[in-house]
């Protein structure tokens, strides 16, 4: 009986002490996996649902994509806000076909997209840029295994500040100064197809269309620090006076009876 009483003594100590050593064990885990987590690279990392067929090798940069990806290439740019998300789906399906051709893919939405980006045989896809403010992914059926994350503006509009900026971003990383061919859409088809350039067009381009001088000098009046109407040319006031400073962010009714402020809500109110 003594040998019973002291083996079940010892395994009463045995849970005991594996129920003390629990919580410990616990906490090591959380440390481990928050630890793990803390690695993590931020910047320019390839996601873990980012897929290419083949499993081929993906490149990662904590800085940005190398310069080299832009040579003698032609950057085609497709951008939007989100999918069409036909049947429940977010994606879209990039076909590129430019025979013996370098280009260098440019793909950014605001929304999840799930890209799905095909080339032609003969078309030599240098590399792809994925842009995204949410976790998009990609499976590439190309012969590029270089596949690029960034920071990297999305517009669907030529004539938007965004569009600048993806310019502005594409001359700092690989010295362009145009894009090639751009495709917007805020909400994107299911399926784009590129085979040819866009017309050449100074709105793609990083100096945008040429400032032309006025060949008319135009008359216009400004109010000036004293809300008296001031007589102005597009080459300056027309007489000089101490007041002849014109007042920002105000405009007066002809009979100056009234005053209309623009306030910091970017609203007129009535003085």
């Amino acid at each position: 009986m003594s040998r019973i009483k002291q083996r079940l003594l010892a395994l009463l100590i045995l849970l005991a002490g594996l129920k003390l050593c629990f919580p410990i064990y616990r906490h090591i885990y959380k440390l481990y996996i928050r630890s793990s987590q803390e690695q993590l690279k931020v910047g320019w990392e390839i996601p873990k649902e980012t897929e290419q067929n083949n499993s081929p090798e993906q490149f990662e940069s904590q800085h940005q994509p190398p310069q080299r990806l832009a040579d003698d290439a032609e950057i085609i740019f497709v951008s939007g806000y989100k999918s069409e998300r036909n049947l429940n789906s977010d994606k879209v399906k990039v076909n590129i076909d430019r025979p013996y051709k370098n280009v260098l893919l440019v793909l950014s939405s605001y929304d999840r997209v799930n890209w799905d980006v095909e080339a032609s045989p003969n078309t030599n896809i240098t590399g792809i840029v994925l842009g995204s403010n949410r976790s998009s992914t990609i499976v590439a059926n190309t012969n590029s295994r270089e596949v690029y994350t960034a920071d990297f503006p999305y517009s669907y509009e030529i004539e938007n500040k965004n569009f600048v900026a993806a310019l502005e971003q594409l001359n700092r990383w690989f010295e362009v100064d145009k894009i090639d061919a751009f495709r917007g859409s805020y909400a994107l088809p299911g399926v784009i197809s590129i085979s040819e350039l866009d017309p050449i067009d100074p709105a793609l381009t990083l100096a945008g269309y040429p400032i032309e001088k006025s060949t008319t000098n135009s008359q216009f009046d400004f109010s000036n620090c004293n809300y008296e109407s001031v007589k102005w040319m597009s080459r300056g006031a027309i007489a000089r006076s101490k007041y002849i400073r014109p007042q920002t962010g105000i405009a007066v009714s002809p009979d100056r009876k009234e005053i209309y402020k623009l306030t910091k809500a970017g609203k007129l109110r009535r003085t």
